[in-house]
This record gives C-alpha cells, sequence and structure tokens, in this order.
C-alpha cells in the first residue's frame, strides 16, 4: 500500500469492514426478528422510570373502548418506532450501557417514550434497542424537545461520547 493510502486510511482492512457489514446486518435482523415477534403486537414490555435495571413489569391491560363512527386522532395516530444501533468505541461498551441506563433511559421514559428492548452485543462492541413514540406531538417535535431540554444537556456521563457510529431506522410491524 502506498504512504498516501496509509496517511488516508491507516487501519482500513477489506476483510473487517466486510465482516462488519455482515454483522450489521444480522444485528438488524436480529432487532426486527425481537420485534416482530411481539413488541409492537402484543403488550409491550415497560419498566416504570422509577424502578430498578433489570426488573420488568408489564403494563396493565386496558379496558375495551367503546368504538365511535369516526375515529378520533388518538385512534388513527400511528406509533412511531424507531431501531436504533450504535457502534460503541472500543473498550467502552459497558460504561456506555451504565451511562445510557441511568441517563438516556431514564429520561427517555419521563418524557413520555418506551423503550420496549435494548440489547449490547459484546462481539461487535455495539448497543442495540428499539425507541417507540405515540403521543399527541409528531416524532420530529419530540425528539426536538428531547434534545433541547435542560435534562438531556445536563447528563453526567453522556454516553453519547463512546457512541463511534449511530444508525437508525424507522420501522413498521407487518404482523398482525
Amino acid at each position: 500500500m502506498s504512504s498516501l493510502k496509509r496517511q488516508i486510511l491507516p487501519e482500513f482492512d477489506l476483510g473487517t469492514v466486510r465482516e462488519d457489514l455482515m454483522l450489521r446486518r444480522q444485528t438488524f435482523l436480529l432487532g426486527l426478528a425481537f420485534f416482530a415477534t411481539g413488541f409492537l403486537t402484543s403488550e409491550l414490555v415497560r419498566r416504570p422510570a422509577s424502578s430498578a435495571w433489570p426488573a420488568m413489569t408489564q403494563t396493565a391491560l386496558a379496558q375495551p373502548v367503546p368504538q365511535s363512527a369516526e375515529p378520533s386522532a388518538d385512534q388513527t395516530r400511528t406509533p412511531v418506532v424507531q431501531l436504533r444501533i450504535y457502534t460503541i468505541n472500543r473498550g467502552k461498551l459497558d460504561e456506555f450501557v451504565s451511562a445510557w441506563r441511568e441517563g438516556v433511559y431514564r429520561l427517555r421514559l419521563e418524557q413520555g417514550y418506551e423503550i420496549p428492548a435494548a440489547w449490547k452485543i459484546e462481539e461487535t462492541n455495539q448497543f442495540v434497542w428499539i425507541v417507540r413514540y405515540d403521543g399527541a406531538e409528531s416524532w420530529e417535535e419530540k425528539e426536538a424537545a428531547y434534545y433541547g431540554s435542560a435534562a438531556r444537556h445536563s447528563l453526567d456521563p453522556d454516553p453519547r461520547q463512546w457512541i463511534a457510529r449511530p444508525e437508525g431506522w424507522f420501522v413498521t410491524p407487518v404482523l398482525p
């Protein structure tokens, strides 16, 4: 390899890149599989913000609501769900998870989001999670308010510092 290439891409290894892409695809499919097997089509598993990690409680089943002739805005609104995959800086996955649980996770629940699942993949140094919002504000408005909030700015430590590569996809359930 020429010295110019070494300066531009000092650690570039095509085999590693291919392996990384294959693992990302597998991770994405794994997330979608969990997602499709019931996180959104059945009752979501959810923890109140005050509970200790990793104890989980299931929300109570809602009583049936009589349907009116015309659906209200609440009945026609579709929840927004995003699958996020973060590649974390080497050696920082556990620190990231700890900071995310204590900060981002709690804050998002307090602000009306649901987080039905989150995983870490130690072999690829990745963190995968699903965030869901089903409220009156649009996703864009809700995210702007979340990221602009004083509570988000004051997270310490802020787990964002350890994210090497963030990825996110809006997903839609395909099962009834």
